[in-house]
Parts: structure tokens; sequence; C-alpha cells
């Protein structure tokens, strides 16, 4: 007998509310660095072009450009001051916004790599766990797509354990009901086989009684089958168009025999003999079949 070792898994349904990503302090940490080297880059920008501007104005050369922008654009030199006051504020607005973003590209780094690490606890079995973030825009959309797909992969590793589950039991099941009758028929052909002076009366009966109990294996056998051929991965139905009053006097002639061992008749009494039903004749002898055997 051949034992195979499977990992088992346990599957727990939860149901995590989400909630706002917490950086660790070394991320605040690491946020605050970045925003620091940030402004002081911008700073230190802002100050060079300040001093490239000052060198240029005290140029000597620069008295006959200014002479040639007031004659041309009326500049006057007050007019520097206030531009180099509007240069100074723009400075500003881009600091703030550069170091803004720098702060969120930064931020959805570490978002992801938090997602990463939920990411691979699933990865590793523990199916109970959720991303339990809750994100907006693009990152958040993602979020709920892994999450639902983890939900639908465990609700379909539950469903293939109940499938596993209950052919286990079926095996059990028609194991222990083959046995008994096996056992009944290697004990009546034992009696004839070990008995050489056994009667003709008693060896017929006991052969009867074999022959009986070797029929009940055989429906238990075809309720195994019927089980394999019929899940869901099995095989398909042949669906046909069949007369119907044709197919069931073909069920009644094959059934006559045992329905006179039973002292019964069957008879098919058809009002319209042109009714087509579109079915898989096979599998529904077999019920017929079954209901018959157990009326």
């Amino acid at each position: 007998m051949k034992t195979n070792n499977k990992k088992v898994l346990h599957l727990r349904k939860v149901k995590n509310e989400p909630t706002l990503l917490t950086l660790t302090p070394k991320e605040v940490s690491e946020l605050v660095l970045e925003g620091i080297v940030t402004l002081c880059i911008v700073f230190l920008l802002y100050l060079g072009i300040l001093v490239m501007v000052s060198q240029l104005i005290n140029e000597p050369g620069f008295i006959s450009v200014e002479f040639s922008a007031r004659e041309v654009w009326h500049i006057e030199r007050e007019q520097i001051a206030f531009y180099k006051n509007i240069f100074t504020i723009t400075s500003v607005v881009f600091a703030v916004a550069f170091t803004y973003w720098r702060l969120m590209r930064r931020y959805q780094q570490m978002q992801l790599n938090h997602i990463l690490e939920e990411l691979h606890l699933i990865a590793d079995g523990q199916y109970d766990r959720r991303i339990p973030f809750r994100l907006s825009g693009d990152m958040g959309q993602v979020v709920n797509s892994i999450n639902r797909l983890v939900d639908s992969t465990v609700n379909a590793l539950e469903d293939e354990r109940a499938i596993e589950k209950s052919k286990d039991e079926l095996i059990t099941n028609v194991s222990h009901d083959i046995r008994t009758p096996l056992t009944s028929i290697l004990g009546y052909l034992g009696l004839i086989v070990n008995q050489p002076n056994v009667e003709s009366a008693d060896a017929k009966r006991y052969a009867e009684i074999a022959y009986s109990k070797a029929e009940q294996m055989k429906l238990l056998v075809d309720d195994l089958f019927e089980y394999t051929t019929t899940r869901p991965n099995g095989a398909p139905l042949r669906l046909n168009d069949i007369p119907i009053v044709n197919f069931l006097e073909q069920v009644a002639a094959d059934f006559e025999l045992e329905a006179q061992k039973r002292k019964m008749a069957i008879e098919v009494l058809p009002n319209n003999r042109d009714v087509v039903l579109e079915l898989d004749a096979e599998k529904m002898v077999r019920v017929i079949n079954n209901l018959l055997s157990n009326a």
C-alpha cells in the first residue's frame, strides 16, 4: 500500500479591517533625512545661481549691459532687485514641490516594501493573512486585487479539500461495503470447493447466493465508477436527441427478466411517440438501474 505524505494546509477565513500604513521609526527617520537632504540640495542650487548672478552684476562689462537694457527694455536697477525677489519666491515653491515629490516617491517605495513582505508570508502558506493596509490610488487597487485573489485561492483550496475528503470517505465506505459481500462469496464458494460430497441442490443454492453477492459488488463498483466519471474534471455528458418512447421500451426489455423474478410487469404506455429528449443514454440507464435495483 502506498502512502502519500501531503502538506496539510490550515485554512481559516479572516476579515481584517484595513488600516492606515504605519511606518517604522527607521522609515520615519529615512523620510526626514530624505527631506533634509533634498532641501539642502535645492538651497545650494539656489545659492549657486545667486552667486553667478552677483558675479555677473559686479563685472565691469555689466554697466554697458545695464545701459543697453535701459535703452531697449527700459529696465532700471531697482527692477533687478524685484526680479531677484520673484526668483527667490519661485525657488522656495520649487524647493517645496520637489521635496514633496521626493518624499512621496520614497513613501510609495516603503508601501511597496510592506506589501511585498505580506505577499512573501502569504506565499509561504499563511493563507489566513491579508494585506491590511488601506491605501489610495493605484496602490490601493493593487492591494484590493491581491486580497480578492487570495480569497479566491483559499476558497478553491477549501473546495478541493472537501472533494478529497468526500473521495476518501467514499472509498472507505465502498471498501467496507465490498468486503461484506466478498466475504460471503468466498465463504459459499469455499463450501463448494472444500466439500467434495456437497449435494447438487446445496451447491446450486450456494452458487446463487454467491452470484447475488457478486451483483451487489457490481452495483458498488458501478457507483464508484459513476462518482469518478461525473466529477467536474471527469468525462463530460454525451448528449444526444433520443426518442423517449423507444428508449423506455428498450429499458423495459432489458429489465424484463428481473421484473419476472420479482413477479412484476413493466409496461410503457405512451401518449405521444414523437417526444424527443436530449440526454446521455448510458448514464440514464444507470440511473434507472439504480432506481429499480433499490425499489
